[in-house]
């Protein structure tokens, strides 16, 4: 039997399992027409629009695609956005990064043309800078936009079928005016905001009661370096966090221990996943919700947020797994003798736990981790992990 003969639900089962295979999609979409449409399905559901370069500009060549090909607009469920490209962040000789410029969406570009011929699902604008880059440079001054690609992004912000957005590089006027943008996305369901600079600040109104919140976001990101100011703009009980499953906060304000826990007393209870990046383990939140499975702590001192984590533990929780990452910190006898004692009155209110992983840099100290932590070690709950250093491999999920 020939291979044109086959089933076309058995050549969509092979070419499904073969969606992140471009060359091979591309190969079997010249080989028949029995190949054909599921692998253009594969090849244009995902598609990056990456800086201009000096001989081509893709977000024209994408442009011209979609008017000679009416075809592939429907078929674009998500479209990623990159700002600026990560070669452009060089060292003076100072060794500080050279100033930054405006990314090229602030000038001419086809993308007010592009954005109305798609339905999106998903859409990411993400600067591609260092995690050490903290200036405004390479983001997206929001107000500075063409007025015709703020219009077509907005409309795409508040489609009734856009399920992710993820932003990581944009200066906004301030919270109410981020936030505006996707509160009559009635479909969303995941929500990504990393390396947001607000200019103005808290005005007192974090969000109107007048203005409905629509999104039912089942996962929220929120990565600020420089303040709380969007967590608490989100704690704001005019906005509804009850059907989030994964938080995921990252913060190195001093306020963030009332903040986290304004936001978790928000989320609840449907909140399942918790992430937390955090400089000192004296912000960690006074409670956790009830109905938390995992909880992964990023943290500069692991031994020190065990010890603190612990003791916040109530009975009821149905945590299963909790991560530390993070170098150990501190050691000293007693900050061990304390771990062990929390944990030890911890753990019997844990009826659900099944493993407490460590996850931390390369350390002539790990040696120790077990005979340390015996009281993890007896119940057989302890799992150690080395991973990078974070100055070699950047922790981006936290960005």
């Amino acid at each position: 039997m020939a291979f044109t003969d086959l089933p076309q639900e058995l050549v969509d089962a092979v070419l499904d399992n073969l969606h992140d295979d471009i060359p091979t999609l591309k190969a079997c979409s010249l080989a028949a027409r029995i190949f054909l449409t599921s692998a253009r399905i594969h090849l244009f559901n995902k598609i990056e629009i990456t800086p201009p370069l000096a001989t081509h500009d893709p977000s024209q060549q994408f442009y011209d695609l979609l008017l000679s090909s009416p075809y592939i607009a429907p078929l674009v469920d998500e479209l990623c956005i990159v700002l600026g490209p990560e070669t452009s962040f060089k060292y003076d000789s100072h060794g500080s990064y050279l100033h930054g410029h405006d990314p090229w969406i602030m000038t001419e570009s086809p993308l007010f043309l592009i954005l109305p011929l798609l339905n999106l699902k998903r859409i990411s604008l993400t600067e591609n800078a260092p995690m050490k880059w903290s200036q405004d440079g390479y983001s997206l001054k929001w107000d500075e936009l063409a007025p015709e690609l703020k219009s077509a992004l907005t409309h795409v912000f508040s489609s009734p079928t856009l399920r992710q957005v993820h932003l990581r590089g944009i200066v906004v006027d301030s919270c109410f005016q981020l936030f505006s943008l996707f509160s009559d996305a009635t479909a969303l369901e995941e929500l990504r905001l990393s390396r947001v600079h607000v200019i103005q600040g808290d005005n007192g109104i974090l969000w109107p009661e007048s203005r409905p919140w629509r999104p039912q976001l089942e996962s929220l990101l929120v990565s600020e370096f420089g303040g709380d100011l969007l967590s608490r703009c989100l704690a704001d009980p005019r906005i509804e966090l009850t059907h989030l499953k994964l938080l995921t906060n990252a913060s190195n304000s001093n306020s963030s221990n009332q903040v986290l826990s304004n936001l978790l007393q928000a989320a609840s209870p449907e909140l399942e996943h918790l992430r937390l990046w955090m400089h000192s383990p004296h912000w960690l939140p006074d409670s956790f919700g009830a109905n938390l499975r995992s909880v992964d702590l990023y943290i500069q001192h692991v031994l020190v947020s065990m010890a603190k984590f612990f003791i916040r533990c109530d009975h009821g929780m149905h945590l299963e797994y909790i991560t530390f990452e993070g170098p150990p910190g501190l050691r000293t006898a007693s900050l061990i003798s304390l771990v062990n004692t929390n944990i030890k009155s911890a753990v019997p209110k844990l009826s659900f736990l099944k493993m407490v992983r460590i996850r931390t840099p390369p350390s002539r100290w790990l040696d120790e981790f077990r005979s340390l932590l015996y009281s993890l070690v007896k119940r057989n709950l302890l799992t150690i992990t080395e991973i990078p250093r974070p100055e070699d491999e950047p922790y981006n999920d936290w960005e």
